[in-house]
């Protein structure tokens, strides 16, 4: 039997431009932080509760108008696994303070955000959310 999973997460980034990235522990791969939305939970709702959860983070602000969805395919415990991600960008300078679930956090430019993660289609977010970020800036 297929399952269906939808998390949703947010590009974040700083005043500088510079992407957070937190580096997963069990898997150890660097990603922006995200998670399983809970019940009827709202989207934004869940992306509110998952960073302030995973990077300590209280305050941020959305930057409207950016919302990019992921879908890959995985087997956990020999069940496949149909997986939606969806991101929104948020802007914020709080201190970082992440959680057991991940070992490292890092604020690194674009170009070194595309080297680090791990998988496609995060570089295609992290390159749409740079592009957003570039156009709201003319």
């Amino acid at each position: 039997m297929e399952k269906k999973e939808t998390s949703i997460g947010a590009v974040v980034i700083n005043s500088k431009n510079q992407f957070l990235l937190i580096l997963q522990r069990k898997a150890d791969y660097w990603e922006c932080p995200k998670g399983h939305m809970e019940g009827q939970e709202d989207e934004l709702v869940t992306m509110d509760r998952e960073v302030k959860e995973e990077t300590g983070i209280k305050n941020f602000i959305i930057l409207e108008g950016f919302r990019e969805e992921i879908h890959y395919s995985f087997e956990r415990d020999d069940v496949p696994t149909n997986k939606t991600a969806i991101f929104y960008l948020v802007k914020t300078d709080d201190p970082i303070d992440i959680t057991l679930e991940h070992k490292d956090y890092k604020w690194v430019d674009y170009e070194q955000a595309l080297k680090l993660v791990e998988y496609e289609n995060q570089r295609i977010v992290l390159r749409k959310a740079h592009d957003f970020i570039k156009n709201l800036e003319k």
